[in-house]
């Protein structure tokens, strides 16, 4: 959630708010009851102990406890497209921060996926891009997307949705320079 650029659905929160916003607004509550933040850690080993677990740290820390919660959070499915993996962080990102909407700032942007968080993330774009184009796989963004969050795609008129399309090239030697999908609706490719 931390790296979100807009959560909309969370409870309490009728306007939505950002990822970074929410967790810094549990980082706090959970410090005010008492809460001991360690990072960032890595969890290296977990034993069962008398009255509870010892969880090993990737420092050689232990800490006891007699509950622990594992919250491994979110994980990105890497694409499997050759040259995407020597340019993330070069024009690929797996997220939308005022850090990436700079770098599309007056440029087109793409957005592969087309659950909650790609939805998010190509309207927060759209704020500094010139335009910017969502590819899912699927047919309809009402598959795998809110509706409220869907509707706003549609009927952005610098967002254009792409059904049955996905990213099969990219290119760039420093920096990403262009890219390629498959459009399957019109079985062509698009550049």
């Amino acid at each position: 959630a931390g790296s979100s650029s807009r959560i909309e659905n969370y409870l309490g929160f009728a306007g939505g708010v950002s990822g970074a916003e929410l967790a810094r607004a549990a980082m706090l509550q959970a410090v005010k009851f008492g809460a001991k933040l360690v990072s960032p850690r890595s969890v290296t080993g977990m034993s069962q102990v008398a009255g509870g677990f010892r969880v090993r740290l990737d420092d050689e820390h232990d800490i006891e406890a007699c509950a622990v919660v594992v919250a491994s959070g979110a994980r990105y499915r890497r694409l499997d497209v050759p040259g995407l993996a020597k340019l993330e962080g070069r024009g690929v990102y797996y997220a939308a921060s005022e850090l990436e909407a700079k770098v599309v700032a007056g440029q087109n942007a793409v957005v592969v996926g087309g659950a909650n968080s790609a939805g998010q993330a190509a309207l927060f774009l759209a704020r500094y891009a010139d335009q910017v184009h969502v590819l899912i796989r699927r047919d309809d963004l009402l598959d795998t997307m809110s509706n409220y969050l869907a509707q706003r795609l549609t009927h952005h008129e610098q967002i254009t949705v792409h059904p049955r399309s996905e990213l099969s090239a990219v290119a760039g030697t420093s920096r990403l320079s262009s890219l390629t999908w498959r459009d399957h609706a019109l079985e062509r490719d698009v550049q």
